[in-house]
């Protein structure tokens, strides 16, 4: 995708994105979920982030919750834990789409400074309110 855009003087590329999330079960119970964003010009996925409210590791471990064995294994775990996200389903699509602008001029040199997103998200107005990149929306 570079190669379609001009860097700016600071090394990064200015590009327009669609997001939008998909969750594993309809409506808005689903413990698991996908945000994806795809590139305007080239229609290819440029980023995504899972989203998962549970960890099947935890749940098998939460008996020994307490013990010196869930401590030790906790510090190992805790750095790999499938659970990335607390909160409502609904959530979890303004979540992923912040995630994915966090890290997107430190992994892609990306700045994603055009977002289409659809009419149920509240992803435009956490991107504004966190001002990622400054004042750049």
């Amino acid at each position: 995708m570079k190669d379609i855009y001009e860097p700016k003087e600071n090394g990064n590329y200015n590009v327009g994105i669609s997001a939008d999330g998909t969750w594993r079960k309809r409506g808005y119970s689903s413990l698991y979920g996908v945000v994806t964003a795809i590139s305007i010009v080239t229609g290819k996925v440029v980023d995504y982030e899972v989203m998962s409210k549970e960890c099947r590791e935890c749940m098998l471990w939460k008996d020994k919750e307490g013990t010196d064995e869930f401590m030790e294994w906790w510090e190992g775990h805790q750095a790999n834990c499938n659970a990335n996200f607390e909160g409502s389903s609904g959530a979890m699509d303004a979540a992923g789409v912040l995630s994915i602008y966090q890290r997107s001029v430190e992994n892609y040199g990306l700045q994603y400074v055009e977002f289409f997103g659809d009419g149920d998200s509240k992803s435009y107005k956490v991107l504004v309110d966190e001002a990622v990149y400054g004042n750049i929306a």
